[in-house]
């Protein structure tokens, strides 16, 4: 299975993070439009058009770059997956690339406060423990019970990360790169509805 690439933003109020998640929604849809038209899809041999004009719409010269390119395992409508968690918005799929630095710098510029290809969030719990045993519960009822660590001592280690801040004291669920872990992550994200996910602040660590 194919690593996950990402685009995850956050934005200060929920009506940017809908914008945001509709003009993504209308990309990803001339993408998969252009590669079912397109003679060369993949061939990168120039910048592709739904990327030009996307680009054009955000005052963007879309760069001819291979950190700036789609470059999915699958098809881009197999591969690919976009949901708004309340301020949040996730943009993934299997592959290598999601149009990297540049895709970041238009989604800041539609009001993302923070941009990242890697995730560490929080949430907010009056009991961080009993939360946490219960979104362990449902990845293992995922069977992905080997692509996680509880209260890791070091945060660096991982691609992404979820910290559930308790009154008195947190807790920690850690995906690194091995295995399928970027996809357990993946598969946790929707269960964050209405716990208002936002990055962890770097004065926060």
């Amino acid at each position: 299975m194919a690593h996950v690439v990402m685009q995850a933003a956050e934005f200060p109020r929920v009506e940017l993070a809908i914008e945001a998640e509709k003009q993504l929604g209308e990309l990803r849809k001339a993408y998969i439009e252009f590669e079912k038209t397109d003679p060369d899809p993949w061939g990168f041999k120039e910048v592709p058009k739904p990327l030009l004009e996307f680009g054009a719409r955000h005052g963007v010269d879309w760069p001819h770059r291979k950190d700036a390119r789609f470059l999915l395992k699958d098809s881009f409508d197999e591969a690919t997956r976009l949901i708004r968690i309340e301020r949040m918005v996730f943009f993934y799929g299997g592959g290598f690339d999601l149009g990297g630095p540049t895709l970041r710098s238009i989604l800041s510029a539609m009001g993302a406060e923070i941009v990242d290809e890697f995730c560490y969030l929080k949430i907010r719990s009056e009991t961080p423990d009993q939360r946490l045993e219960e979104l362990v519960e449902f990845l293992e009822d995922e069977e992905l019970e080997d692509q996680f660590e509880i209260d890791p001592e070091d945060r660096d280690d991982f691609l992404h990360l979820l910290e559930i801040k308790g009154p008195r004291h947190s807790r920690i669920l850690g995906f690194d790169d091995s295995g399928v872990s970027d996809w357990a992550f993946i598969h946790l994200i929707p269960q964050l509805d209405g716990e208002d996910p936002s990055f962890i602040r770097r004065e926060e660590e």
